[in-house]
């Protein structure tokens, strides 16, 4: 077998690749969620994760064709007006770390601002909440955040990170959806008809 270069393997072009990986498979995840088909061009896609300022053009131009959409901008730039959030605490995880002290926790993260919580965690992997008057850090897997689209949109988050799709399809979109759909059943047609598409 041929040996690796090591040398050759670049961490963080790595690192974002993975990124955009996870972020390309949340966006489909809601599409499909949300019963819109991945021909049918959108708009634009809106997405919050630790890292996704540091993507270079060729990337998001990479995750804007992944998930057929006209623009990517990140959630911060029009605010936390797309989703209703709730925050409450994950027992299992939260558990082997307080014991019987996981209640106080409990309550503490269901008293807390529930978006603020959700920001943290996605902008610096961790979320601090007060319980009996002292500070308690609390790691991604420790609280489960509910995000629920407003009328309009659908969005998908997972471990901190979100992506939310504009679901308003424009005259311009449906037809651009329509010409991808004729576009997939001439070339079907051809290869059925055994034709070489040149």
């Amino acid at each position: 077998w041929p040996k690796a270069d090591t040398a050759a393997i670049d961490p963080a072009l790595s690192s974002q690749m993975a990124l955009v990986r996870r972020l390309v498979e949340l966006g489909r995840a809601t599409r499909a969620e949300s019963g819109v088909k991945t021909r049918q061009p959108l708009s634009r896609a809106l997405v919050a994760v630790t890292g996704f300022e540091t993507l270079s053009p060729e990337l998001h131009a990479q995750i804007t064709e992944e998930l057929n959409v006209s623009s990517l901008a990140s959630l911060s730039e029009v605010g936390g007006s797309l989703v209703d959030t709730t925050a409450k605490a994950n027992f299992r995880a939260l558990g082997k770390r307080f014991g019987k002290g996981v209640q106080d926790v409990a309550k503490a993260v269901a008293a807390a601002d529930a978006a603020a919580l959700s920001a943290s965690l996605r902008d610096t992997g961790t979320a601090s909440v007060e319980v009996n008057g002292e500070p308690v850090a609390l790691a991604p897997d420790e609280v489960i955040i509910t995000e629920t689209p407003r009328e309009g949109w659908s969005v998908a988050s997972d471990s901190g990170a979100t992506v939310a799709l504009d679901l308003e399809i424009t005259p311009e979109l449906r037809l651009a959806g329509l010409a991808r759909d004729a576009i997939r059943l001439i070339q079907e047609a051809r290869k059925n008809s055994g034709l070489d598409v040149a």
